[in-house]
């Protein structure tokens, strides 16, 4: 039905070296386990139209998700210098001050960023104030509770392109972590501060997919995964809608005009 997102990573990260030796694994144990990120994606298609204003935070050199989405105004910010241009608008900035005004975009959403954000109630209260009234804010982040993201929160920032490098990544592609808002608590206290009303949070599974660099390593995670479709609160992303019902945060302010 539409274009599928590769399943190489929360970063776009290129396929690790030895995935070919656990491919036959993850075909004969998941055989029908959906990816995180085309369940955000399939999310994003119902309910971005062809008039759609939307805004993509974090979309990443390639826009692989805003390049997929229908709307007459897509616009992808990220702080990286290397942004495309195209049938695309592409803006450098963070999601913490967004350089548009009030009510600009129906739909805002960001993939895999949230863990990146030192501040994020200042992003989720950005994207509400750059909400029109009913529209959705969604996102899909990694889990501080599953063990990659406790593995990453317990190194130090520093260490993480190595060890990304070493399990076949980018390490170019590799930002410091914070996990600020990487909980169902924490993520609920931040779209009520934002004037957001949740409409959907899940918890989603999904096969191994960091430790495809070791065929052991990868049999490790995927016992792992068992204990996780038993206790969903160590389940390795979440899945988040909220909507703008109208009211304004107390924390956004006004900024220009993004052109059609």
């Amino acid at each position: 039905m539409f274009p599928a997102l590769p399943d190489n990573g929360a970063t776009g990260n290129r396929p690790a070296k030895t995935g070919g030796r656990t491919h036959g694994l993850r075909r004969r144990w998941y055989p029908t386990l959906k990816n995180p990120q085309m369940i955000y994606l399939e999310t994003l298609l119902a309910l971005c139209q062809a008039d759609s204003r939307v805004l993509d935070i974090g979309c990443g050199p390639a826009m692989p998700t805003l390049s997929r989405l229908p709307g007459r105004l897509r616009v992808g910010l990220d702080v990286l210098p290397e942004l495309p241009g195209g049938p695309l608008h592409a803006v450098r900035g963070s999601g913490e001050a967004l350089p548009f005004a009030d009510a600009t975009f129906d739909v805002v959403c960001c993939r895999s960023v949230l863990e990146h954000v030192e501040a994020p109630e200042r992003l989720f209260a950005e994207a509400g104030r750059c909400l029109r009234a009913g529209g959705v804010f969604v996102f899909v982040t990694a889990n501080r509770w599953d063990y990659v993201s406790l593995c990453a929160r317990a190194v130090p920032n520093r260490w993480h392109q190595g060890l990304v490098s070493l399990a076949g990544g980018n390490p170019d592609k590799v930002f410091p972590t914070y996990y600020r808002a990487n909980d169902v608590t924490a993520i609920r206290a931040a779209m009520a501060a934002a004037g957001l009303t949740c409409t959907r949070l899940d918890r989603l599974r999904q096969h191994p997919h960091y430790l495809r660099f070791s065929t052991g390593a990868y049999v490790v995670g995927a016992g792992l995964e068992r204990v996780q479709r038993l206790l969903p609160w160590f389940r390795p992303w979440l899945l988040g809608v909220a909507t703008r019902d109208g009211s304004s945060s107390p924390l956004a302010r006004r900024r220009p005009m993004m052109p059609d």
